[in-house]
């Protein structure tokens, strides 16, 4: 017979998604101080591995203006944003202009960004972690198929 003992998905800890938001705005600040950087980055990072959604839509806009040869810095980006309600809460061009202002040296921004990827990877893994965890007691899907779909 087979049986399954109960077994609630909650009773996992997780714990809140890694982030560090003080990285995100490093590398978003050194990137518009100097868009050079861009170069070095752009092989690897995606707006998609932010985790503040807002800093997610903004290193999307860099990475736009920078590939259409536009200069990339508060001022210009603002225009894009100024429908935006994160924007708005994040305080508009102040922020933007703050993040600038902040920027750490440019030679950092390659560790800021191994940062911020790096952490994107381990939400992902947590996110793969919760996807097995919620499917592996379904008996209608055979276990061999699961693990392979995990190794995906």
């Amino acid at each position: 017979m087979n049986a399954f003992a109960p077994f609630s998905v909650d009773s996992v800890a997780i714990p809140s998604l890694p982030h560090n938001l003080e990285a995100e705005q490093a590398l978003l600040g050194a990137l518009m101080f100097d868009n050079a950087i861009f170069e070095r980055l752009s092989d690897r990072l995606r707006g998609s591995h932010f985790f503040e959604p807002f800093h997610q839509r903004l290193y999307d806009a860099i990475e736009d203006h920078i590939r259409q040869g536009m200069l990339a810095e508060p001022t210009i980006l603002m225009e894009r944003f100024k429908q935006d309600p994160a924007f708005a809460e994040f305080g508009g061009l102040r922020y933007l202009a703050d993040l600038m202002d902040r920027a750490p040296a440019g030679a950092n921004a390659p560790d800021y960004a191994r940062v911020v990827y790096d952490l994107a990877l381990r939400r992902d893994l947590i996110r793969i972690g919760g996807d097995i965890i919620k499917d592996a007691p379904d008996p209608e899907t055979p276990a061999i198929d699961q693990i392979e779909q995990a190794e995906l």
